[in-house]
């Protein structure tokens, strides 16, 4: 066995070594093709690393919204995602409507998640548009977390969970439809196909599950719920205890072999994260890389980031054993980007970046004021410090609320104001020739005039919803359309 181990270890590192001259643990381009270690797959092949795609799930963890739910059945109130056929699916939030007995804290620690029965003759599914489409061949792992309850019909009181492993599936559509779809029990019926599906054991606690996608066209939607063939211990929508089921923190990788688990203790900011990887018993050999890259020495389960002043990026572990080789990864970032800002929404005011946070006025700490939202109570300049997975903070730019609506610059006698009922900016106070540039929040020059008088209106109705900096003359105001 020793002797297997050796050479699947020796034929690995050294593979393609009369062709290629490659060496996958060293950090140098070996055979001058421009690819590194593990970025030359043709020459060191240990499975894929699975990488997350953050560009295709929209509103993953349920956390934008537009509305605050009060009660069930209003899954409109949820950002993008909606109930996707004749049935009604729920949106919960901890500062709305949450019964008590959703497992608190959610994944992630957010504040929003999503639910629906798994009846034998109803079930409700959500269902949303895709920010870039699955493509056709490709292969994916969605993983989200899933919890059960068996629950009567008005959501209020609950029971002991007695029903079997249910597959949770995936249904694709090459098209973007308006939501409901028009499906009784499940949206087969209606041209959509299965893509994948994960086998879950329901239970009142959260737990990730993973389906692999394998859609055999291009897919810009998604319905996710109840199989078409639920088991025979499901109960009917009439009896008394229904089986439930809810859903938080969808991501969505590419896929791969599955490595050692990696975790994380300290942080960037303070100068002692470290890295962590905890494999199997029978894996015996181990190289860290970072970016595809060999570091050298980083043969260890351990790898101290901070004090090898190693920089931000994807962290690979790669474990050989006797006959097998795996990779596993963990992202890393030593700041934040973008920065902070703060969008305005109908219920107050919102930084749209994951994270923690500490709502300021005036630059006093407002207590208790951590959550993603903020209901303004007092007019003033508003800031947020966000803090990221690392530990790194920062304060967002200063958004100024005033209750009219209107940012005052009292000593230009400049005043601005902004009417989303017919998306007009109206400014006032001016003198002479004066010039106005709207740039989106990267930066982007959206609409830009000249004018001779003290007061002018500007119509942004093509502009998208998002927040804006209006630049007059040498003046900056901040706005949201």
């Amino acid at each position: 066995m020793e002797l297997q181990r050796a050479l699947f270890c020796l034929s690995w590192a050294f593979m393609g070594t009369l062709a290629a001259q490659e060496i996958c643990t060293n950090g140098i381009d070996d055979d001058a093709d421009g690819l590194v270690d593990l970025n030359d797959t043709t020459d060191c092949v240990c499975g894929l690393v699975p990488v997350q795609l953050f560009d295709i799930l929209p509103n993953p963890s349920f956390e934008d919204h537009e509305c605050i739910p009060t009660s069930f059945s209003q899954m409109d109130c949820a950002a993008v995602w909606r109930s996707a056929t004749n049935s009604t699916a729920d949106y919960f939030r901890t500062e709305g409507y949450m019964p008590t007995f959703i497992q608190q804290p959610l994944p992630g620690s957010g504040s929003g998640c999503v639910g629906g029965y798994f009846c034998s003759d109803y079930r409700e599914y959500i269902g949303g548009c895709l920010l870039q489409p699955l493509l056709s061949g490709q292969i994916y792992d969605l993983r989200m977390y899933e919890s059960a309850v068996m629950v009567d019909n008005f959501l209020q009181t609950t029971t002991l969970l007695q029903v079997t492993e249910v597959d949770v599936t995936i249904y694709g559509s090459s098209t973007c439809p308006a939501w409901p779809i028009n499906a009784t029990l499940c949206p087969e019926e209606t041209g959509w196909v299965e893509i994948g599906h994960a086998s879950y054991t329901p239970a009142n606690e959260w737990n990730l599950i993973t389906a692999t996608l394998t859609p055999v066209t291009d897919i810009q939607a998604i319905i996710i719920g109840s199989p078409c063939f639920l088991p025979s211990d499901y109960p009917s929508v009439s009896s008394t205890w229904l089986a439930y089921f809810l859903m938080d923190e969808l991501s969505i990788t590419t896929t791969g072999t599955a490595g050692a688990p990696i975790t994380s203790e300290g942080s960037w900011c303070d100068g002692d994260l470290v890295l962590t990887a905890d494999p199997e018993g029978n894996m015996s050999e181990y190289q860290w890389y970072q970016n595809g890259i060999a570091i050298l020495g980083a043969t260890d389960t351990v790898l101290a980031v901070s004090a090898l002043a190693l920089d931000s990026g994807d962290y690979v572990f790669r474990t050989v054993g006797d006959t097998s080789c795996a990779l596993s990864t963990f992202h890393v970032d030593n700041e934040i980007a973008p920065l902070p800002y703060i969008a305005l929404t109908v219920d107050g005011l919102w930084c749209p970046l994951p994270g923690t946070y500490q709502w300021f006025l005036n630059g006093s700490l407002v207590l208790g004021a951590t959550n993603a939202y903020y209901d303004p109570t007092e007019n003033g300049t508003y800031t947020v410090q966000l803090t990221n997975a690392q530990g790194c903070s920062t304060i967002s730019y200063p958004f100024d609320w005033y209750s009219t609506g209107i940012m005052p610059n009292a000593a230009q006698g400049i005043n601005l104001s902004f009417s989303p009922a017919d998306a007009t900016l109206h400014v006032r106070g001016l003198q002479g020739r004066s010039t106005i540039t709207v740039s989106d929040a990267s930066g982007r020059v959206v609409f830009s005039t000249e004018f001779i008088g003290s007061d002018h209106d500007c119509l942004l109705a093509n502009t998208a919803h998002g927040v804006y900096m209006a630049r007059i003359n040498d003046t900056m105001f901040r706005f949201v359309r």
